[in-house]
C-alpha cells in the first residue's frame, strides 16, 4: 500500500465539468488508513477530501469545495494509485458530485 503522506499532486487533466486546473495544489496527509488533502488554486478557493484507503490500495473519498462563483460542492470519488516511471505517484479519479446539478469526471493528479 503507498503511503501519501507528506505529498503533494497537481491536475494532470480533467474533463470540462471540473473545477480543477493546473494552478490547484493538493497536500495530502495519512495516519494509517485514513486520508486527507487540503486543496486550492484557480477556481477553488478552499477544499479539503477525507478518504479511506482499502487494503489493496484503493482510495474512497468524499470531498467538498468553495468556488469562485461562489459555490460550494461536495461529492464522492474513488482511485487507485498508480506509480509512473519516474517513481511518482498518479491518481486517477473518478467522481461525482452530490449537487442537484449532478455532475460526474475524470480527475488525474500528479505527484510533485
Amino acid at each position: 500500500m503507498i503511503n501519501h503522506n507528506g505529498k503533494i499532486f497537481s491536475p494532470h487533466n480533467n474533463n470540462a465539468s471540473g473545477d480543477f486546473s493546473e494552478e490547484t495544489f493538493f497536500v495530502f496527509r495519512q495516519t494509517g488508513n485514513i486520508l486527507s488533502s487540503n486543496y486550492s488554486g484557480d477556481r477553488i478557493v478552499r477544499g479539503q477530501i477525507l478518504a479511506l484507503v482499502e487494503q489493496e490500495g484503493s482510495v474512497q473519498m468524499g470531498f467538498h469545495h468553495g468556488t469562485t462563483k461562489p459555490v460550494l460542492i461536495t461529492g464522492t470519488g474513488k482511485f487507485v494509485p498508480e506509480i509512473l516511471p519516474g517513481g511518482n505517484i498518479q491518481l486517477r479519479i473518478k467522481w461525482k458530485s452530490l449537487n442537484d446539478d449532478i455532475k460526474e469526471g475524470n480527475l488525474s493528479l500528479v505527484e510533485h
